[in-house]
């Protein structure tokens, strides 16, 4: 795959995040004109769900490409939200009932724009102030790895979520105040009138309009910019993949300290595209031109098929006696040491995600089923994680259904209504 190609799906992804998101509210409104505000609950709520199977379907994908949903990820809480707001409010303006609370016009008990609007409002505030620190991006990197921060696509999805944020934050403020003051000062709850129409669904429709036609201009720009290379973006290229040794001895992990202060594994090394794991004999030449000569055991442990530059990156495991002198250089570090530094926020975020798919994976592996059914007879029992044992565990780390099962499971709320929509509304199976 072209460098071209990369950039072209890159921008092409953040357009449709951007005509997806902000034109879900805008659909609602747009369907108020026809749907009695009684369905509108449940407009929002099948956008909410269309939304959210979208999400997950990119979260879970091993599409190389499947780009960032955030942005799709706070819409779809705006929109569940609204669903329930529009149904709360349709209950308690009905006669029939609450007799006793009766709007002026029980037949326009609220103006869509009104509610959809703020709400989108809130959720793009939350974006922007946690940044990465919520469950989606949590939840990308735990599936897919971490992007490296100072790559171009990464920043590049990094800095255009954010964008888009603001840009909701500032056209749903716009649409919000304007809808609140007319509705305020000029607004007679009797129908919708000309001048009502254009305030409560012209404007906000037109107001997506032209900015699907700006993110037009904004991306098509974008792209030009970086096919005449005066971005830097010739870097771009899906041709390497990237190889990390975990070195495991006893009951500690190997652990250098990078330039940047951040401790990381000993041995990162950049070969030709491979898909999948090395041949045996492949994985031990690449690790001896690190450590030297070494016939201890190397187990692969996994695949990130989604990482910055549209690169591979394979993980695997090297077992090294308890007094080898290999990596005189590297720190020993037990499981104490390890939270200690990951308390301190002076481990790598590649060596972070690594260690929370080891550790969560195989908790999960030794407590549960595939059905996230208890082994044992034991609420909330906590079997021991040793890094020794490492090399004795049969579990397949590639296998991203184990994730699914470290959610949800017997010992978490509502196991059986999560486990019957995760199954049977958002398609999400058990397997890899």
């Amino acid at each position: 795959m072209s460098t071209t190609d990369i950039t072209t799906n890159t921008v092409r992804s953040l357009w449709r995040n951007w005509a997806t998101a902000f034109g879900a509210p805008a659909l609602v409104t747009l369907a108020s004109v026809v749907v009695p505000p009684m369905w509108l609950p449940l407009i929002c709520l099948l956008m909410a769900y269309v939304l959210l199977v979208g999400h997950r379907r990119r979260i879970d994908s091993s599409h190389k490409l499947a780009g960032c949903s955030l942005v799709i990820w706070l819409t779809m809480s705006a929109m569940g939200a609204a669903a329930v707001i529009m149904a709360l409010i349709n209950i308690v303006y009905s006669p029939k009932v609450i007799p006793a609370v009766v709007a002026e016009n029980p037949a326009l008990p609220f103006i869509t724009s009104m509610v959809v609007y703020p709400l989108m409002c809130a959720a793009s505030l939350y974006g922007i102030v946690v940044e990465q620190h919520n469950s989606c991006c949590r939840r990308c990197q735990a599936s897919n790895g971490y992007y490296n921060g100072d790559s171009p696509v990464a920043a590049f999805y990094s800095r255009e979520s954010r964008y888009q944020l603001w840009l909701i934050l500032v056209l749903s403020s716009v649409i919000s105040v304007v809808a609140a003051l007319y509705y305020f000062f000029f607004y007679i709850n009797v129908n919708l009138n000309s001048p009502d129409r254009f305030f409560f669904l012209v404007l906000p429709l037109a107001l997506y309009v032209f900015s699907l036609g700006y993110m037009v201009i904004r991306y098509f720009r974008m792209y030009d910019a970086v096919a005449s290379g005066h971005h830097g973006e010739k870097r771009l290229h899906s041709q390497f993949t990237l190889v990390r040794y975990l070195f495991f001895s006893g009951d500690c992990l190997l652990l250098s300290k990078g330039e940047n202060g951040d401790w990381d594994t000993p041995s990162v090394n950049v070969i030709d595209r491979a898909a999948g794991e090395l041949p045996a004999a492949q994985a031990r030449a690449i690790l001896t031109k690190d450590i030297g000569e070494c016939d201890c055991p190397i187990r692969f442990m996994y695949e990130n098929g989604i990482y910055a530059n549209g690169a591979n990156v394979l993980h695997y495991a090297v077992f090294l006696p308890d007094d080898s002198e290999l990596l005189p250089d590297a720190r020993r570090c037990t499981f104490d040491d390890i939270q200690r530094l990951l308390m301190a926020d002076t481990l790598s975020p590649y060596i972070t995600n690594e260690l929370y798919r080891i550790h969560n994976i195989t908790m999960a592996w030794k407590t549960y089923d595939r059905e996230g059914r208890r082994l044992y007879p034991i609420r909330h029992y906590q079997p021991t994680f040793r890094l020794r044992d490492m090399k004795e565990w049969d579990v397949d780390y590639n296998d991203v259904g184990w994730l699914h099962v470290a959610r949800n499971n017997e010992d978490r709320p509502l196991y059986r209504i999560r486990r019957f929509i995760n199954r049977y509304l958002l398609f999400q199976k058990s397997g890899k």
